[in-house]
Order: C-alpha cells, then sequence, then structure tokens
C-alpha cells in the first residue's frame, strides 16, 4: 500500500465530497445521489477500483467519510431522499455487506455520543441540524441491531482475537522487534466493547420513553450476551485465555448486566462437550467478576421437585461442575467463596454448595493441600467463635454448618463417595 495509492483516494473522496456539497446548494437531488454512489462504490463494487482502495478506505478514511454523510449529509440532503435513494445512497455506507459491523457501528455510537442537542448556544438552526443527525443515527442503528450487527461485532472481535494470537506465537517462534500494534488493538477492543455496551443508555438519553424496543437493557443485552456466547462456542477451542471474553464480562459486571450474562452462558452449557471451552473462559474472567457471578449462578431458579441426579444435570450445576481447578486455586476466588458469600449471603441451594465443594476438592494430590482445605480452615475459624450464632442470619449458618460438614467428608475420604 504505497503513499501514491493514498493520495489517489484522498482526491477521488474529496472530489465527491465537493460535488455533493455544490449539488446541495443548487438543490440538484439527482447529482448529489449519483455522487453518493460514486462515494460509496469503493467499498459497494471494489473489483472496479485498485485492489487496496477498499482496505484503504476502511482503515484511513471510513470514519471522516462517515462524519461526512451524518453530519452534512443527513441535515441536508437526506430528507429529500426516497427510499429507494437512501437505502443505495446513505444507508450502503452502512451495510455490512460493504463495511464490518464494527467500523459501522463504532461510527455511528461516537458521532451520537459527541451530537448535543441541548447546547448552549439560542441557535435554534444548530439544534435541529444535530437532532437531524442523532435522528439517522438511532435509525441506522436500530437498521443494524435488527440485522445482527452486534453478533457480527462480536464475531469479528473474537477472529480478530485469534489472528492476534497466531501473530503472537510467530512472534515466539521467530522473534521480532515490539510494535505499537499489540497496545493499539487492546485500546480499540476496549473502546468498542465500551460502545456496545453503553448503547441503551445511550439512546434512552437521546429518546427518554420514545427508545426502540430492541434497545431497551433486557433484550439488548441479552442479544448482546447471546452472541457473545454463540461466535466463542462456533469458535475452535482457543489455546489461550480470551481477552475479548474478560472486557465483556469486566464491562457487563461493571454497569449490572451479570444476570443476563450468566443466564447467556448457562444456555449453552451442557454435560461434557462444553467444559474444555468452559475451562479456558473461567479462566479469562477477571477477578472483579467472581463475585457477582458466582452469585448469580446462586440465584438461578430450579425445580425444588427434582432428585438429586435429575437436579445436578442442569446447566447450573453443570456449569459450575467445569470450574478449573486451576480457577480454585486462586486466592481471590477462595476469598470470594469463604468472606464474601459463605459467611455473608443466604443461599440456602445445597446442591450448589456441594458442586461448588466438589470443584474446589479437585487436587492432584492429598486433598488437605487442595483449594477446599484453604477455605474450610477460614470458615471453621470463623464458625467456632463464640458470637457466630447469634451474629449471623439463620440460612447463612445452615449454609456455613453444611459446608462444614459436606467439606469435612470431602478432606477425610478421598474417594470422594461422601452421601448427600
Amino acid at each position: 500500500m504505497t503513499n501514491a495509492e493514498v493520495q489517489r483516494l484522498r482526491a477521488y473522496i474529496d472530489a465527491r465530497k465537493r460535488n455533493i456539497e455544490a449539488a446541495e446548494r443548487s438543490y440538484d437531488i439527482q447529482t448529489v445521489v449519483t455522487e453518493l454512489r460514486e462515494l460509496s462504490a469503493p467499498l459497494s463494487s471494489p473489483d472496479c477500483f485498485s485492489s487496496s482502495w477498499k482496505t484503504l478506505y476502511l482503515e484511513v478514511f471510513y470514519r471522516d467519510v462517515a462524519n461526512f454523510l451524518l453530519g452534512f449529509v443527513a441535515v441536508h440532503i437526506e430528507i429529500c431522499l426516497s427510499e429507494h435513494d437512501r437505502e443505495q445512497a446513505f444507508d450502503i455506507f452502512f451495510d455490512s455487506e460493504n463495511v464490518p459491523s464494527s467500523r459501522a457501528i463504532s461510527a455511528l455510537v461516537s458521532t451520537l455520543s459527541t451530537t448535543k442537542t441541548r447546547t448552549k448556544t439560542p441557535d435554534k438552526t444548530a439544534r435541529e441540524d444535530a437532532e437531524a443527525s442523532i435522528t439517522q443515527c438511532i435509525r441506522l442503528l436500530e437498521k443494524a441491531v435488527a440485522a445482527g450487527g452486534v453478533q457480527d461485532v462480536v464475531d469479528e472481535l473474537l477472529m480478530e482475537e485469534q489472528v492476534w494470537i497466531n501473530f503472537e506465537l510467530i512472534k515466539f517462534v521467530v522473534p521480532q522487534q515490539p510494535t505499537a500494534t499489540s497496545g493499539n488493538n487492546i485500546i480499540g477492543l476496549q473502546v468498542l466493547i465500551s460502545q456496545l455496551s453503553s448503547l441503551p443508555d445511550l439512546i434512552y438519553n437521546r429518546r427518554q420513553l420514545d427508545t426502540a424496543a430492541i434497545f431497551r437493557p433486557r433484550r439488548y443485552f441479552s442479544t448482546l450476551c447471546d452472541g457473545l456466547f454463540r461466535s466463542l462456542f462456533r469458535q475452535e477451542t482457543p489455546i489461550k485465555q480470551s481477552r475479548t471474553f474478560r472486557m465483556f464480562a469486566d464491562k457487563l459486571t461493571r454497569i449490572g448486566q451479570m444476570q443476563v450474562f450468566v443466564q447467556s452462558w448457562l444456555h449453552v452449557t451442557t454435560a461434557s462437550s462444553t467444559t474444555k471451552r468452559n475451562h479456558i473462559l473461567f479462566l479469562s474472567l477477571p477477578e472483579s467478576c467472581l463475585e457477582q457471578l458466582l452469585l448469580q449462578i446462586a440465584s438461578e431458579k430450579v425445580s425444588s421437585f427434582l432428585s438429586a441426579q435429575q437436579a445436578l444435570g442442569l446447566p447450573k450445576y453443570m456449569l459450575l461442575a467445569q470450574m478449573p481447578p486451576a480457577l480454585c486455586y486462586n486466592k481471590q476466588f477462595q476469598y470470594v467463596v469463604a468472606h464474601k458469600i459463605l459467611l455473608r449471603k443466604p443461599i440456602e441451594d445445597f446442591f450448589y454448595w456441594r458442586v461448588l465443594i466438589d470443584a474446589m476438592a479437585q487436587c492432584d494430590g492429598d486433598t488437605c493441600q487442595s483449594p477446599l482445605a484453604a477455605v474450610f480452615d477460614v470458615v471453621l475459624a470463623r464458625w467456632s467463635q463464640n458470637d457466630f450464632a447469634v451474629n449471623t442470619e439463620y440460612t447463612v449458618n445452615t449454609s456455613v454448618c453444611f459446608f462444614l460438614r459436606y467439606s469435612l467428608q470431602k478432606l477425610t475420604k478421598g474417594s470422594g463417595e461422601a452421601a448427600f
């Protein structure tokens, strides 16, 4: 990709933009439509141009063109377009067939974030222009999300991550000079995940009660989380932890959407086919998510009329059972289980505690060196204090007693055949 190619494409784009502005001043809508189609041609018909133009367009010029479309065309021209012309000369710039959804949605969200209608200036025209831009951003975002754009973005992020992992492997085998690419990729990933996660709030701040149903938090985050796990489980099992999954989990925890996250995870969890994948996902989680994750799994409702065998076959318990030993050895995980959950939260689900104890009892050697033994020591020390029964809620006390009894059986019976 040479500098000459960059300059040729820049000249092409600038000429189209100047022609559009001139046609708008003379009210020549048909010329505007023709020039808009020419402006989109390197994206929609890349075979008609230099082989590098589409890539160059997306990487260097797309955001600038999007700003022109949403700041000038949306304000001065879009209202004059027929439905067909709008589709072929305006929406085409944000169509996933021509532009990766991650770029289109990111451009729309960025413009929506920076466009304000409540400006300090009393200029009515400026407010109306901003409202026109916002209207088009929201319309195009709704169209993109309805067409599966969120799923497309997640797919693109995970695909890029796999490419990055492969690149890192090559660098490990064949050492190269360090570059800034990795850091830039991480920053871009964080920004895009933040944009996706903040979209419902952003739309609501602009439209209040007129917010489209597709952007209501319950529906939107279900779509986002379902898409995340579908993409993860369609991929070949990665050879290392997922940075994309980690960032999504961290962001969704901080904005209070862990319940939807867990429910989507449970939907894809089965008895054996997901074990290896879930091992990697558990290890990808940031420590800040552990408490909310374990609490949300515990809060999932199950029928109280099931046998032990039936209950333990439910996704809720299968997911817990698929926690890897490496996670259980994590000191923060042990602290969360003992201090944040067991000794504080009233969880009456004994199947939950049974599966969690079984997971923590996994170790290669003596069970007295297992994660369960470490948690058992902490809980026993607190339970044996004189004020524990007096100052502790009855349900918490019951859970602690069950935990100690079942853990003691696991620690003293290496065969793990303890009765429930």
